[in-house]
């Protein structure tokens, strides 16, 4: 059954618990560690068997935004890649190349509402999006890298207020208890590397504590060469949680409050796979049509750690594999709970395209729903939305 074409669809795990009854197993024993004062929960190749936990999903299509739509082209709405959701199921496209409006808004059926965010450098005005977030007061929140300032939209596109940054922060997202999470790359001379940091600040930009780092090497400054894809670095911002992924330590996610305090670390054992016979071609094909990047990267031979992933209502960690599911277009996905522990394999459509020179997409699943950025066989893509139930 091919995920995205039946009205009712349902995703089966690979591992389920073994229920009898009168209820399911005994809980397995959770296998858990302390670093440097940290919670480190140590999860294997299986998922732990987790007393009352639902382990199925069922997912039911409800509505799909057809990107090969004539009036979306009318409206100045090209193929897109990034995509947000607010608590009412309205559904928010955002491009990140300049363009006449930025941000484009579909109520929950589907329908068209309006654009806004148009380009320019004035009040509420846009040159590129470097991040976005929508809170839990559906505020729309666009940190603008080329401005150099974070715009506060409401859910109606109307301009709230807006905070000028300083030129050596490449991005900015307030948080809900007030502190902003900044991305900045260190430009020094006399390293080998271009470090990438995340830094967690004040409202006035003081810097309150280094989260995390990735250290980009620089061949040409004695660094080793690169491997010919998007780098894994990236995160995600809950109400009150900070999620960040690095492939620099292999399969491990780090978890923090909004203060900047480690939680704890979900890491599970992860065994390199080789090089998807597909992707090589294409990462060897796009080197061979440019001779200097031929310097500066490689082609790898195994897969990084994972690939993605997204965080449901409640806080279930959806970490997406390079591991094919029963079709090609499918991809595994371990889910965690709101505690780290993995606890079931779910197979799901792939969203995007899976490629290694292009940062992957997400999906978001807010209110019970799912959406998912899909590539449709003419090459177009489409939005899905999903109603979720586990079971």
């Amino acid at each position: 059954m091919r995920l995205g074409m039946n009205k009712q669809l349902l995703i089966l795990p690979l591992v389920l618990l073994i229920c009898f009854p009168f209820g399911c197993q005994k809980q397995e024993q959770i296998e858990r560690i302390i670093e440097d004062g940290v919670e480190v929960v140590i999860n294997h190749q299986e998922p732990y068997k987790v007393k009352g936990a639902p382990s199925t999903l069922i997912l039911e299509k409800e509505i799909a935004i057809d990107m090969e739509r004539d009036d979306l082209a009318e409206i100045g709405l090209p193929d897109v890649s990034f995509f947000g959701a607010d608590s009412e199921g309205n559904i928010y496209f955002f491009r990140y190349q300049r363009a006449e409006k930025f941000i484009f808004k579909f109520d929950k059926n589907g329908n068209f509402i309006k654009s806004f965010g148009r380009t320019g450098q004035g009040p509420g005005e846009i040159q590129t999006i470097s991040h976005f977030l929508i809170d839990s007061k559906d505020n729309i929140i666009i940190s603008d890298g080329a401005n150099r300032k974070i715009i506060f939209f409401d859910n109606n596109g109307e301009l709230d207020k807006e905070v000028s940054y300083v030129r050596n922060i490449e991005n900015a997202i307030p948080l809900e208890n007030g502190n902003i999470l900044i991305r900045r790359r260190i430009r020094d001379d006399s390293l080998h590397t271009l470090p990438h940091k995340l830094i967690l600040s004040s409202a006035d930009f003081e810097e309150i504590k280094e989260l995390d780092v990735y250290n980009q090497p620089l061949f040409w400054k004695g660094g080793n060469q690169m491997p010919y894809r998007a780098f894994l670095f990236e995160w995600r911002i809950t109400k009150d949680r900070i999620y960040i992924g690095n492939e620099q330590r292999d399969y491990e996610i780090l978890v923090y409050d909004l203060d900047g305090n480690l939680l704890r670390k979900i890491r599970k054992d992860y065994i390199p796979s080789p090089m998807p016979e597909n992707l090589r071609e294409e990462s060897e094909k796009s080197l061979a049509d440019n001779p200097n990047a031929q310097r500066w990267f490689y082609v790898p031979k195994e897969t990084p750690p994972f690939n993605s992933f997204f965080i449901d209502d409640d806080e279930r960690l959806f970490v997406r594999t390079y591991e094919e599911g029963l079709h090609e277009d499918e991809y595994v996905h371990d889910v965690y709970t709101l505690d780290g522990i993995y606890f079931t394999r779910q197979i799901l459509k792939s969203y995007g395209k899976l490629s290694l020179d292009l940062m992957p997409l997400t999906a978001v699943a807010k209110s019970s729903r799912l959406y998912c950025l899909q590539e449709k066989e003419s090459g177009y893509k489409e939005l899905v939305v999903y109603k979720m139930k586990w079971q």
